[in-house]
């Protein structure tokens, strides 16, 4: 599927884009309420880009997150189930089953949501166009940002993630780390608060994954983003 916004957004549990409530769970759900206030922060580390507070989505298991400028933050999927479900509902794109988002530090709307935090790849909702280069795919992204002011250029995206091929690489013949690192890379083009990326460790072998997630610390840090990623797999990660 194309980077393009997923079809789940538009399903019936999505939220409405106006008149927006803040993002909390679905009548019914089971979460306790939570204060409107900003978190403190410590004097020595920022606040908070993005928390999820006992989030639940497409049967997960609630999900409690506190995601940092500048930072790699990774949650442990339950084996995939409801990963995507969860990075859409902490992009404003699905509705939670239970469970609040904040971001920096307040409770915000699905609006807001949806043009602060950029997903960059989500299982079977958000993939990048497989008959696509990656320049073409860069370029797509471009597109679907729009004009944002001090917006990255594609090869400043490809640096800062490392992506060490050439720009007419055909999407469908890159391994998968390099997947990883050219969805995360679009998805930087649009300077958001926070890139999420579903599955990251899907297909990655264990001589790669090391690599990765250095070069994904690294990205966050040179961009400022809070980069949040699901994984499926029990791997030794440096967070």
């Amino acid at each position: 599927m194309d980077s393009a916004e997923p079809d789940v957004a538009e399903d019936s549990a999505d939220l409405p884009e106006t008149g927006e409530q803040p993002v909390d769970a679905a009548p019914g759900g089971e979460a306790d309420e939570q204060p409107a206030a900003a978190h403190e922060a410590d004097d020595d580390e920022p606040g908070p880009a993005l928390e999820a507070v006992a989030l639940s989505a497409g049967g997960s298991t609630p999900l409690d997150l506190v995601a940092r400028p500048g930072e790699l933050t990774l949650w442990p999927g339950d084996d995939g189930r409801g990963t995507a479900e969860l990075a859409l509902a902490l992009s404003g794109r699905f509705r939670p089953v239970t469970g609040t988002v904040r971001l920096l530090g307040r409770e915000t709307t699905p609006a807001l949501l949806r043009r602060q935090v950029v997903p960059a790849r989500v299982e079977e909702a958000i993939e990048a166009e497989p008959r696509l280069t990656v320049g073409e795919y860069l370029a797509s992204c471009a597109v679907l940002h729009g004009s944002r002011h001090n917006r990255l250029d594609g090869p400043q995206a490809l640096a800062d993630v490392d992506y060490q091929g050439g720009a007419h690489v055909p999407i469908d013949e890159l391994g998968p780390a390099d997947a990883v690192r050219v969805a995360v890379a679009g998805a930087l083009l649009a300077r958001p608060v926070a890139v999420i990326v579903d599955r990251v460790d899907r297909g990655v072998g264990a001589d790669d994954w090391p690599g990765l997630v250095a070069d994904l610390h690294r990205a966050a840090e040179l961009s400022g983003v809070a980069l949040i990623a699901s994984i499926i797999r029990a791997m030794e990660v440096d967070r």
